[in-house]
């Protein structure tokens, strides 16, 4: 029976660290990086002068509508981030009300919960940035290139920061669970599984 609950102390570890890989492949996506997208320079390129002003234009309103975009998922990010914390506090009450020292859990949680309130800063920001879009008229049509490239460029730096903020708490978790399990790993000499006691050495 003990040997049971010892197993399932383990593998409620492991449904935190499960946890924390939809969190990883939220916030850093295979083959996609956030705000990767650079903002078009606005020094003319050889051709025509309304040529010019027409690609140029045209590569600004894509990488806004883009933008918008990345914006949209970063919301949803933030609110998966929070329904997975719930679930990982839930997770470590339970380890804990099963005698399992979880102060190192509680404390990396704690932090990456403060680095999501910095992140939720940074999409605020972005938010505010391209809502107020500066230099793009209401259906993402430049107006203003010199003010649109500065909104695209301010509302990439923050995309930047967001992910930033929350790649070190990430990883800080992460080796936090990862050293949590290998210390809770059950196994044939755990205090928990019973070891047949070793017969006497016969004396001659």
């Amino acid at each position: 029976m003990n040997a049971i609950l010892f197993i399932k102390k383990y593998l409620s570890a492991g449904l935190i660290a499960s946890l924390l890989v939809g969190t990883m492949l939220l916030v850093f996506p295979a083959g996609a990086v956030a705000a990767a997208t650079p903002v078009p320079n606005i020094t003319p390129a050889p051709g025509t002068q309304a040529n010019q002003a027409t690609n140029r234009n045209q590569r600004l309103e894509a990488v806004y509508q883009r933008d918008q975009k990345v914006l949209a998922n970063q919301g949803k990010i933030l609110s998966k981030l929070n329904t997975i914390i719930s679930k990982a506090q839930t997770v470590i009450a339970n380890l804990k009300a099963r005698g399992l020292d979880t102060s190192s859990l509680e404390q990396a949680l704690t932090g990456f919960q403060g680095q999501i309130v910095t992140g939720q800063t940074y999409y605020n920001n972005a938010n505010s940035v391209l809502t107020t879009h500066s230099g793009f008229d209401t259906t993402g049509v430049v107006v203003d290139p010199v003010q649109a490239r500065t909104t695209l460029q301010t509302s990439r730096q923050d995309f930047v920061s967001f992910r930033q903020s929350l790649q070190s708490a990430l990883k800080n978790l992460r080796q936090t669970i990862r050293e949590f399990r290998q210390a809770n790993r059950p196994n044939k000499h755990s205090p928990s599984t019973p070891v047949a006691p070793t017969a006497p050495a016969s004396q001659s």
